[in-house]
């Protein structure tokens, strides 16, 4: 297992900022478990783990993008998941299977997931830094623990800036 440097970002008191990163393996990892070992720590402050939500960047068929169109759909990472398994893929026929009847209920947790040998898996996540938290550098790992295997720990770095956000004067939703 090659860990190349830690994520880190920065954000200020009451910001939602996000981050990704790969998991790519050269032999099949079942079952992989993935989530903070402990809270984001800073001395005796911290980050509470809850605060960061975890999910895939699931890739599926589409026929294009905005600046490109096709008759051969593509792979484009496009939905956040924590049942990685809602949607599968038929690669031979190039299109999506929807697991599901209905609109689709995704799990309250990240659900365990398979990465196939010589790809890729595109994690994304979120850091909710409450309001009110003070700054400096917070500190955690991200566990990496796929059945059968031993598990690699992925450090998280989050800078809390010592600023505080002006309210937008216009609410984007």
């Amino acid at each position: 297992v090659e860990i190349n440097q830690p994520i880190r970002i920065f954000a200020t008191p009451g910001e939602y900022e996000p981050a990704t990163f790969l998991i790519y393996t050269t032999k099949e990892l079942k079952d992989v478990k993935l989530g903070l070992s402990t809270d984001l720590i800073k001395g005796r402050n911290e980050i509470r783990k809850d605060n960061v939500d975890i999910r895939i960047l699931k890739r599926w068929y589409q026929a294009g993008s905005e600046n490109m169109v096709t008759n051969t759909p593509i792979l484009v990472p496009e939905i956040l998941l924590k049942n990685d398994n809602l949607v599968s893929l038929d690669h031979d026929k190039q299109r999506n299977i929807l697991n599901f009847k209905g609109l689709p209920d995704d799990s309250a947790k990240l659900l365990p997931f398979n990465v196939p040998a010589y790809t890729n898996k595109q994690i994304w996540m979120i850091v909710n830094v409450p309001a009110g938290t003070l700054p400096g550098l917070y500190k955690a790992e991200i566990e990496v623990k796929p059945e059968g295997i031993q598990s690699s720990r992925i450090p998280l770095e989050v800078e809390v800036l010592p600023i505080d956000l002006i309210r937008p004067k216009v609410n984007y939703t």
